[in-house]
């Protein structure tokens, strides 16, 4: 879940007359500008923020049935992984300079030692989820955009109002070229572990 750093009115009705509009020019924050910022004090140290082309979010505190499904949904990967990979829950990656956006679970190749120094990039990660209660539509647009952008091979939303896992995968200009939905009793596999199965039903809590 994330929301703008600042809410401001919407003056602009139409952006794309203002992007034409050669007197005044957007400023895209970058990854290195966003870890400045927290580090002098300019964001506040006691909050969550995130980088999406440029534009810094503040991450919203969640509910508990996100942050259990967030725990359900780690241990599910990580058990199938098994060795040589680790499921990382809502830690910073980094996907070119305008993006660090903060997924729910990232299942990267190697170990923590691995990233002590740096965020994971595109060539350490396996898989991207999302757990979405009010972020359904937040995350199908911007979260995918990002992922796209980063070439990330796939990336799931595991849907609790609609109580299905979305699957996107295959990455291009942008957007991904394959989405499925899966609901209860359906199963899945990662693209990067072919030969296990995922139980949707495991990854979320159904009444």
């Amino acid at each position: 879940m994330a929301t703008a750093l600042a809410e401001r009115p919407n003056l602009i009705k139409n952006f794309e007359e203002f992007e034409e509009d050669t007197s005044h020019r957007r400023h895209r924050f970058t990854g290195d500008d966003l870890t400045r910022m927290e580090e002098v004090g300019i964001l506040d140290p006691e909050t969550k923020y995130e980088l999406l082309d440029g534009e810094v979010l503040e991450i919203m505190a969640a509910k508990p049935p996100h942050d259990a499904i967030v725990g359900l949904v780690a241990e599910v990967l990580r058990r199938i992984f098994g060795s040589g990979y680790i499921a990382r829950e809502e830690k910073g990656i980094r996907l070119g300079i305008y993006f660090d956006p903060h997924p729910d679970v990232a299942v990267v190749r190697g170990d923590q030692r691995k990233f002590y120094q740096r965020f994971p990039t595109q060539d350490d990660i396996a898989l991207v989820v999302e757990v979405a209660d009010s972020s359904v539509s937040f995350d199908r647009r911007r979260k995918q955009e990002a992922y796209a952008f980063g070439e990330l091979p796939e990336y799931w939303i595991v849907n609790l109002v609609n109580e299905q896992v979305e699957v996107y995968r295959h990455p291009a200009e942008g957007r991904y070229a394959q989405f499925t939905v899966h609901k209860p009793g359906d199963e899945l596999t990662p693209l990067a572990a072919p030969d296990v199965r995922v139980s949707v039903s495991e990854l979320l809590i159904v009444d």
